[in-house]
């Protein structure tokens, strides 16, 4: 049996707060501002932007000081400079592996303290005990077999990314740069292919929206059930049954989604149902890359809204149906694909969650 021991956190790391934002700041990585810059986000891993120095030298995790990701922890590799709200843990690495410290606070809950807006000092973080393997080796090992299920997600994830871009590039090539097949031969009137027209939305597609709320979500539901947010929450009911493109109805991204089957919908989220068969892999291309008109229309000053109006009014170039057919039969082994691709992650996801308590308990062993 692995001994454990019983630290504070103080006592094995060194704790650091994030500063204001820099001056010298980029939104895109480059030879000038090459270094990541982190908040306390959830949205890719926290990355605020890119400035041109490191305040912390990587190999250590960042926890997430205040706001609703409060106790988020992230393993960060490399050099980075972390902002306001935003703890940098660096470890003694002679009595713990960054790593396995990140592993560790997957099962371990990190609480702030306050009623009204819960935040975490370091004082008070500093005090937290931990219950960790006393050998660093072994912390070594541990930390080696979950990142190995972490760094095939990975990979997974970017072969999504890359299949994504495909598909994307694909529709831009056809019905925006207009190098379809055939396109050497084809007419153009007005400024766009013989047999294309603009048309409005509302007139292709059925628009509707959902009618739960947040808090009508089920751990154990069987149907996904679409809010504004990114995660797809659980519901054991279903109000639609067909293909669909869903798009938050609030919010600053408006990012759609495609999904076909059954599933519940928030009562801010709009559902567009393609009224063609072998259309909604075109539509959904039309809705993503059409974002900008979403935020130009979007009203409120708080939290920006889209109504009905807005989307029955989108007006975009329609090709002919049977060249959107062919874009739909290509795109739909993409997308076969990538599905595939997700179910692996979320198998290994489940493994690796089941395999994490286990390890980190001492309940199993690596020999």
């Amino acid at each position: 049996m692995q001994k454990k021991i019983t630290y504070r956190i103080g006592d094995v790391s060194k704790i650091y707060s994030g500063g204001d934002r820099p001056e010298i700041y980029s939104d895109i990585q480059n030879s000038e501002c090459p270094i990541p810059i982190y908040s306390n986000g959830l949205d890719n891993e926290g990355l605020y932007g890119y400035t041109n120095k490191s305040q912390i030298e990587g190999d250590c995790i960042t926890v997430a000081a205040r706001g609703v990701n409060i106790g988020t922890v992230f393993y960060r590799p490399t050099p980075f400079l972390p902002i306001v709200r935003l703890l940098s843990v660096i470890p003694d690495r002679t009595l713990v592996n960054a790593k396995y410290l990140y592993y560790y606070f997957q099962i371990d809950t990190i609480i702030g303290t306050g009623s009204a807006q819960p935040q975490l000092t370091i004082p008070f973080f500093q005090k937290k005990k931990i219950l960790i393997h006393e050998d660093i080796s072994y912390q070594q090992i541990i930390a080696s077999i979950l990142s190995a299920y972490d760094n095939l997600i990975q990979n997974y994830k970017k072969q999504i990314e890359a299949l994504q871009s495909v598909a994307s590039e694909l529709y831009k090539e056809w019905f925006i740069r207009f190098r379809f097949p055939g396109w050497q031969n084809a007419k153009f009137e007005n400024g766009i292919p013989e047999g294309w027209k603009v048309e409005k939305l509302g007139t292709l597609a059925n628009i509707s929206t959902g009618k739960c709320n947040r808090e009508d979500a089920e751990d154990d539901g069987i149907y996904p059930l679409f809010d504004r947010s990114q995660e797809i929450k659980k519901s054991n009911e279903w109000i639609k049954d067909c293909e669909a493109i869903i798009v938050p109805g609030e919010g600053t991204s408006f990012i759609p989604r495609y999904y076909k089957g059954k599933f519940n919908l928030h009562q801010r989220c709009y559902c567009v149902e393609p009224k063609y068969p072998d259309f909604g892999k075109f539509l959904f291309y039309v809705l993503m890359l059409n974002r900008k008109y979403f935020l130009s229309v979007a009203t409120g000053a708080t939290v920006p809204s889209l109504r009905y109006n807005n989307f029955a009014s989108m007006k975009f170039i329609l090709p002919e149906i049977s060249l959107c057919n062919n874009f739909n039969k290509i795109a739909n082994d993409i997308f076969a694909k990538v599905d595939n691709l997700q179910q692996q992650i979320t198998n290994l996801t489940q493994q690796r969650d089941l395999l994490l308590p286990r390890l980190m308990s001492g309940k199993l062993e690596v020999k």
